[in-house]
This record gives structure tokens, sequence and C-alpha cells, in this order.
């Protein structure tokens, strides 16, 4: 489940209306569970919480400003039999297969206490589904 509610709209029942809605749908096609991602110490934290939701696992996303760091330091030194490889939108040929075999090997990732089980092959990696612009880059081994 995803949802927000304005800021000036908090605090006024919209978002108790759209949880109650989300899930009345929910029972009504039988779902057991209901799973909401939020972030850690943040109103709509609070709000879940006060819901009756209980935190069963903690993420931990992590971002690197490339306009504020020295990427030649990061980058030591080359690193024979790799060359990256990026694309927008479809992976390209020769590469589909080996990357659903990576986002499978990830989908064994801990799911705490959520009930659910970890996603086996098949499945959308993480967040793919949602409207942000991607750019997936892979080191591709090949023989020098």
């Amino acid at each position: 489940m995803e949802g927000a509610v304005h800021p000036a709209a908090r605090r006024t029942g919209v978002g108790t209306q759209l949880l109650e809605t989300a899930l009345g749908h929910a029972r009504t096609t039988g779902a057991k569970i209901v799973l909401s991602d939020v972030e850690a110490d943040t109103s709509g934290a609070t709000f879940l919480v006060n819901k009756g939701f209980r935190p069963v696992l903690t993420l931990v996303h992590t971002r690197l400003s490339l306009t504020e760091v020295d990427i030649a330091a990061l980058v030591e030194k080359p690193h024979p039999g790799y060359r990256l490889v990026s694309w927008e939108g479809v992976a390209p040929d020769g590469l589909a297969e080996s990357l659903a075999g990576a986002h499978n090997a990830m989908n064994d990732m801990p799911v705490g206490d959520s009930g659910r089980k970890a996603r086996r092959s098949g499945g959308t990696p993480n967040g793919c589904a949602r409207s942000r612009k991607r750019w997936p880059t892979a080191a591709r081994f090949c023989t020098p």
C-alpha cells in the first residue's frame, strides 16, 4: 500500500479515510496482511503505528551525490576484464538473462516479520513499477 496526504490536509481525517478505504478493499479481495513502506521517524510512520501497523523491517537506502565527491579518488585503478554498460528502458540484448539472474539472486533479502516471503523469480525488482526515471548500469565481464 502506498499513499500520501498533502501537508495542508493533514490532521483533518483525510488520511484515515484513505486508509480505511484501502483496508476495506484489501478485506474484500481476501488479503491477509497489508504492507506499507514509510520512512522511519516521520509523521507517516507515527500515523500508521497509531492505526495498528507495526514496524517489521527497516531498510537503509544510501545515496552518493556525484557533485560533492571526488570521483577520481573513488576509482583507484581500472578493473581488467570488466566494462560498464548503461541503458535506459529495456536491458540491451545479451544482458537481459544475466540481469534477471542478478535480480533473482537478490530476492532472498530478509523480509523481517512482514508476513511475506522473499520474492522468487518472476517478480518485479523493488521499485521498478514506480514512475521514476532509472538508468541501470552493470559491470559486464568480458575477456581481455
